[in-house]
Formats: C-alpha cells, structure tokens, sequence
C-alpha cells in the first residue's frame, strides 16, 4: 500500500512538473517572440494603407496630425518624418529626414497620384543641386515640398484657404513692356535711422522694394518713386519685400496706416513675408505692432487691378520673377529650429539672391551668424559669391570666418546699409580690406545701374 501511494505521488508530481513546463514554454514564446510583436506594431500603425504597391515605400497614408490630415505622407524603408510645426500664420511643416533627391521627386509624383497639380517647380536642378522646391495646389490646401541636399532632408510645408503665390512663373507680360533703352537700377535708399532701403526699378518701369526704414520714411520712399515715373501715374510695385519685422526695415509701412493718402498713391501687387511662428517670437525681440501692421496691408493697399494686395510666404528654394529679374529664396525662417539662431529675431530674416543682367545681389537683411552657418553648410562657396553683397545687419555682421569661407572678394562691391562706416567693427575692417569697393549711405542715396562697374554708382542729394 505504501509503495502504491509513494508511487502516485511521483505521477502526481511529475504531471504538475511537465505542465507547469508547458505553461511556461508558451509565456516564453509570446513574450521572446519580436517579430510578431513587431508586426502588430506595423499593422496598427499603417491601419487603412492608401497603397499596397510593391516598391520603396513602406507604408504612405494620411499624416496622422489633425491639421494635416487631408495630406498624404511618403515614407520609405529609410527615412522617417517628425513632428508637426506651427510655423506661423497659419503655416505648418514637417520634415522628413534620411532622403534623398529621387525620394523628393517620387514624393511629388506621389502627391500628383493624390490628386495634387504642380503649380510650379524650380527645375530639375533645383538651386544649382542644393536645394530642389516643388508648391502643389488641391482644393485649399497649399503645399511647398523642398529637399535640401546637405542635409538629407526633405520638408512639406503646407497651409489652407491661402493665396497661391505670385510671380512664380517667367514673367513675360513684364517683359513685353520694357522701355527701349532702360536699364534696371538699384537705389540704396537714404533713410531716417538705420535699416535697409532697396528699391529696384525694373526695365517697365515697376518697381520692387526690399525693406524700407521707419515710419517717416514711407513719405520719402513714395516722393522718390513718383520721382522716377512719368507725371500724372502712380508708381506700380509688384512687390514689397519685408526681410524680418524690426521696425527698422519694416515700419515704413505703418505711413500707409496713418495717411489714407498715401496708400493711394502707389499701387502694390504683392507682399512678401515669411510670418514667424508664436514660438519663434515669444523668444526673440519681435516687435508685434510691426507684425500687427503688415497684416493691415491688405485692408489698405491696392493692386493694379483694384483688389486688396495679398500676402505671400517665400519660401527656400524658391524664385520669384519680375521682369527679367530672377529671385531665388536661399534661406527662410521655418527651416532654422528656435535652439540654432542667434537668439534674436534678425534670424528669421529671409535670404534672397538676385539675378540682374548676369549679375548677383546677395541679401540677407539683418541675419546673424546662426544662418550664415546653415547658409554655409547648404550651398558652397562659388554659389554664394557674387558681384554685389549686402553687409549683414548694417555692417555689424559679415562673420570673419565667413569672410575667409568665401574666398576671394576682389570683384565683389559691399553694400552697407548704415549711414556711416563703422571703421571700429573689426569685421567691418577685415572685410574692407578685401573687397572691389565698399558703399553706405550716409552722405544720400545711392544708385547703381546694372550691369555695375566699380566707381559708376550715383550719390544723390541728401534728404
């Protein structure tokens, strides 16, 4: 009898042993098992795929942020997209990093494929190969796709029930009415306090304004436009550009506020300004009235054609044409994040570059050194050199070591835009001694006539 319950014990034992093994094989194999974990993830996440086409993307569906829901994303085995940023007026982008330039293009033809129309391209070179920029149009939405090569990166930039952009496309009507014999000319316009003041008169008589001074400068500014237009017309600009909203470059604008009169002066076919995000300005010196005011724009200057003047937001990798000058859009704000600026609001400025007669005017309003250095690690040397070249920041800031990254300045003339020549300001000094010629004006306005020889500038009057 002992023998039969010591033997039922060992059974006993040994069937509890054998399952308890069994129970814990099968928890092993559920919780050791990654592949199918894995799995489970990539089925939840690409829930509902737009596509199951073989090939290089691994999954494209909606953006899953509610506010770009209705934009397809494209994401490949590679590359991977991050958050969604509020760039300001109603802007948003997101990046996509790890790319490359055929994923920029299969991109946009993937957009095409969801019922999106090119409006336009910068080419198939792009600026020269660094950066390639795409703005595609469905119903509302307004999307810019641009791929900047240094990087890898790609971006999506997109906004809704906005204005499509203006002068995007070679601008022939201008063109076809060009003055015999006119020549297109810069003015560096003589201004009440420190700022820039640019104001080129096309070869059909319009004009564009980069930047213009204070307040009290409007007044000026439209006495030396109907200056230079035949009696009895009003002065047509195609485009006031604003480089950041300091009221130093922007507050002319608040005269047009202030005198009804002379808004009506002047008609202004577009505005250009890139709106920093509220993040952006809640950490930088921004001045609101002056952001306030150019958002007043619309409710006081007119086109030529009687309709409010519309606000555009350049964009990089994008050119602009007027007349038979070409702007291309080398740096803008939303790419630069908050922690890589110089912790001012001259970083938002907006870079442009200038191609008159077969020449190049650099611009860059009042940029710090945080987007010299993106500059310099998106395009090379050769492509940023030029025959004109604004000194940043009123001759406070060209950055010696930019200087030196450049190379050879013998043939490039320096436009500083400040009254006086800051002889103090090392890089100032450093600089001078390289250049063809150095310009400010501090004794009038002065005007260059393209294509431009050194010593050939005219000094006009002073205010």
């Amino acid at each position: 009898m002992k023998k039969w319950l010591s033997a039922l014990i060992v059974m006993i034992l040994c069937v509890s042993a054998i399952l308890a093994g069994c129970t814990n094989t099968g928890t092993s194999e559920e919780t050791e098992d990654p592949v199918s974990s894995s799995e489970a993830a990539s089925t939840e996440e690409t829930e509902e795929p737009t596509t199951e086409e073989p090939g290089p993307v691994t999954y494209s569906r909606w953006f899953s942020n509610d506010v770009l829901a209705e934009i397809p994303a494209y994401i490949t085995t590679h590359s991977f997209y991050g958050d969604v940023l509020d760039v300001g007026d109603d802007w948003y982008q997101i990046d996509i990093h790890n790319c490359d330039v055929n994923d920029y293009r299969d991109y946009v033809a993937y957009l095409q494929e969801c019922e999106f129309e090119v409006y336009v391209d910068d080419g198939e070179n792009g600026l020269e190969g660094f950066v390639y920029s795409t703005t595609l149009t469905k119903d509302d939405i307004v999307v810019t796709i641009c791929y900047v090569e240094a990087a890898n990166r790609m971006y999506a930039t997109a906004a809704f029930d906005k204005p499509l952009p203006k002068f995007m496309t070679p601008d022939e009507e201008g063109i076809a009415k060009n003055i015999p014999g006119k020549a297109t000319t810069l003015t560096m316009f003589e201004l009440a306090d420190f700022g820039n003041g640019f104001i080129f008169q096309l070869k059909n008589g319009h004009f564009i304004i980069f930047d213009c001074g204070v307040e009290r400068d409007s007044y000026y500014l439209v006495d030396y436009l109907e200056s230079l237009v035949p009696q009895g017309t009003k002065p047509v600009i195609d485009a006031i550009i604003i480089s950041h909203d300091h009221s130093d470059h922007a507050g002319f604008l608040n005269g047009f506020i202030t005198d009804e009169k002379l808004a009506e002066r002047v008609f202004v076919n577009a505005l250009y300004y890139n709106w920093p995000s509220e993040r952006v300005i809640a950490n930088t010196n921004s001045d609101r009235g002056i952001l306030q005011t150019i958002h007043m724009m619309p409710y006081v200057l007119m086109t030529e054609s009687g309709e409010p003047v519309e606000m555009y937001r350049p964009q990089l990798g994008q050119r602009y044409y007027f007349d038979d000058v070409e702007v291309d859009v080398l740096w803008s704000q939303e790419y630069i994040p908050l922690e890589d600026q110089s912790g001012d609001m001259n970083d938002t400025s907006t870079y442009l570059l200038f191609k008159i007669d077969g020449q190049r005017f650099f611009s860059g309003g009042d940029a710090e050194w945080g987007t010299m250095l993106k500059l310099m690690e998106t395009y090379t040397p050769e492509y940023l050199s030029c025959e004109l070249y604004q000194i940043l920041h009123h001759g406070y800031n060209t950055w010696n070591y930019y200087t030196d990254w450049i190379g050879d300045w013998s043939n490039i003339v320096c436009i500083d835009s400040a009254p006086v020549m800051r002889e103090a300001n090392a890089a100032n000094a450093y600089l001078r001694a390289k250049c063809a010629e150095w310009l400010n004006w501090g004794d009038g306005s002065i005007v260059l006539t393209f294509p431009y020889k050194v010593g050939t500038y005219q000094r006009l009057p002073k205010l």
